[in-house]
């Protein structure tokens, strides 16, 4: 027993610091088989070894789970029937499949020691990530780098799919640099003597990417907790205020200054305006359950926009699904009453918000980079929230 629950917090420690620092899985080109792959199976072999001991998996998370599996049986039978290609509707679960990681976060964050290490591994990943790309920013814009070389060091490959994504000759994305606004949760919720110099740089490297999204939706998330979770509700709303109003001049500021917003701008107008066009049309997609896996939206594959995504290719039933981890952590965090406990629950649900809000404008939600903050979140309140029975 003590040697499994070892082996299973040093898996823990390895999927964490795998997800939260290798952005979409691969980083290094390992053939077909990624490392994220590899620990996929991993935790699935953990799980499967603990049920053979007898060990307990939270009703709740069998029951998402158990719904995750038949939700996914019909969004790619559906294809199948209609004699559509299997290989695309494969292609759309397989990122999905990450969900099944959760009973593994619930076997492996049991305590609060662990609830804790998980929190650590976040702040310190997000850390090394703004250093790193704040340094490589920095030799990059010194004359370290040309352009062309440091599109041939990041994106060999020339590919729309790769790990580091240009943005112009200005800057550029990792996709591994949404950790970096999870982090931000945790220093704030945290506040040790270096929180404020810690979060600035961590709000620097996002800033620098010039995703307008990602600066908002951070900016989005500190304003609500602010405004829910001030002592004093009037310096709440002014402070709540100010924040939001720094997000929305980061935006005007990151339009007027990149070139390729225009372009940016252009794809999510014309796609705007393919949805209003689609949804009231005779010929809309199955509202309960969508077109299934493959199906195309708007005319491709998949669109930036999470939820619109979801709605063609799972329908309704499939929105209500994907919004039920929020939910739950809602209603986890609503039963955390001891004030000693909130701040530790606390930087989990912001973090959680912060992938909700992110998956506006980018599909982080329905893929393993910001699932796993869900999951790992929806483990760690559960602690946080049963610990509570144990105070004195």
């Amino acid at each position: 027993m003590m040697l499994r629950a070892a082996l299973g917090r040093v898996l823990l420690i390895v999927v964490v610091l795998e997800v939260s620092l290798g952005g979409g899985g691969r980083l290094f080109d390992t053939g077909s088989g990624s490392p994220r792959m590899v620990l996929f199976g991993l935790g699935l072999a953990y799980v499967a070894a603990a049920l053979l001991y007898r060990e307990k998996i939270p009703r709740e998370f069998v029951f998402l789970s158990v719904l995750f599996v038949v939700l996914s049986g019909v969004s790619t039978l559906i294809p199948v029937l209609q004699g559509q290609s299997v290989v695309a509707a494969l292609g759309d679960f397989k990122p999905l499949a990450y969900f099944l990681m959760l009973p593994f976060f619930a076997l492996t964050i049991r305590n609060m020691d662990d609830v804790v290490l998980v929190g650590r591994l976040l702040k310190s990943s997000a850390l090394i990530l703004a250093l790193l790309y704040l340094g490589v920013m920095a030799f990059w814009k010194a004359g370290g780098m040309t352009v062309m070389q440091m599109y041939e060091w990041l994106n060999p490959a020339h590919s729309a799919e790769a790990e580091f994504l240009f943005r112009g000759d200005d800057t550029f994305f990792f996709k591994a640099l949404l950790y970096v606004g999870v982090g931000v949760f945790f220093l704030v919720a945290e506040k040790n003597r270096y929180w404020l110099g810690m979060a600035s740089m961590l709000l620097l490297a996002i800033a620098l990417t010039m995703t307008r999204g990602m600066w908002l939706a951070v900016f989005m998330v500190l304003a609500a907790w602010a405004f829910f979770y001030a002592a004093d509700r009037l310096k709440g709303a002014a402070l709540a205020g100010g924040l939001l109003f720094v997000g929305v001049i980061g935006v005007a500021i990151i339009n007027e200054t990149l070139p390729s917003v225009t372009q940016s701008n252009a794809i999510r107008w014309n796609d705007a305006k393919k949805l209003a066009e689609a949804l009231p049309s005779a010929e809309a997609l199955p509202l309960f359950f969508g077109g299934g896996f493959g199906t195309e939206v708007l005319g491709r594959e998949a669109i930036e926009i999470t939820y619109v995504n979801v709605f063609f290719k799972q329908g309704l039933v499939g929105l209500l699904f994907w919004f039920l981890p929020a939910v739950y952590l809602a209603w986890q965090l609503r039963l955390v009453r001891d004030a000693a406990l909130r701040p530790l629950a606390m930087p989990y649900v912001m973090a959680v918000a912060f992938v909700y809000a992110v998956s506006l404008t980018n599909p982080f939600l329905t893929n393993p980079i910001g699932m796993a903050v869900v999951l790992i979140a929806m483990a760690a309140v559960r602690v946080v929230r049963l610990s509570e029975r144990l105070l004195p």
